[in-house]
């Protein structure tokens, strides 16, 4: 059983989107300052970094449309 099935954050749509942007600005820095990876080691930096980005891109957006949700379900009655 995946765990997507189990669990599907509210606000997935809005952290994939989040997630895809932060890929192609990261992929659009790379380009514009031709980091050429020329060992291993490059690489597996640079595919570090990406992934930290997009995590931490993706993780801010779903925080922020959790705080940003939090106000209006706090004033629901019931």
């Amino acid at each position: 059983m995946l765990i997507g099935s189990i669990w599907r954050p509210p606000r997935r749509s809005a952290a994939f989107w989040s997630g895809a942007v932060a890929g192609l600005v990261v992929a659009a820095i790379v380009w514009a300052v031709s980091w050429k990876t020329k060992t291993a080691d490059q690489r597996v930096w640079l595919s570090g970094l990406a992934a930290a980005l997009i995590t931490a891109s993706v993780v801010a957006t779903m925080l922020a449309r959790d705080r940003a949700g939090a106000g209006t379900r706090a004033a629901e009655p019931g």
